[in-house]
C-alpha cells in the first residue's frame, strides 16, 4: 500500500512524503517515479512501487520464538 493513495499537491520547492507498506510476506522491492526517478520533478509524477515475496533468514538456530 502507498499512503496517502491520492494525488498530492506540492508547493515549489517542498517535498511530498509517502509510506509504503507490503503485506504480509512482501518486502519493498522498488519505488519509482517520473522517468524512473523521484527527486527533483517539476512535473506531474506517478508514484509506484513493486511488492515483492519477502524472505525469512534463519541464522545460528534462530526459530522465531520468544524465549
Amino acid at each position: 500500500m502507498i499512503a496517502p493513495g491520492t494525488p498530492q499537491t506540492v508547493s515549489d520547492g517542498a517535498t511530498a512524503r509517502f509510506t509504503l507498506t507490503p503485506a504480509a510476506g512482501r518486502v519493498i522491492g522498488a519505488v519509482n517515479g517520473y522517468g524512473g526517478g523521484l527527486g527533483g520533478t517539476t512535473r506531474d509524477c506517478p508514484v509506484s512501487a513493486v511488492f515483492a515475496p519477502g524472505e525469512v533468514i534463519f541464522k545460528d538456530g534462530f526459530d522465531g520464538a520468544n524465549p
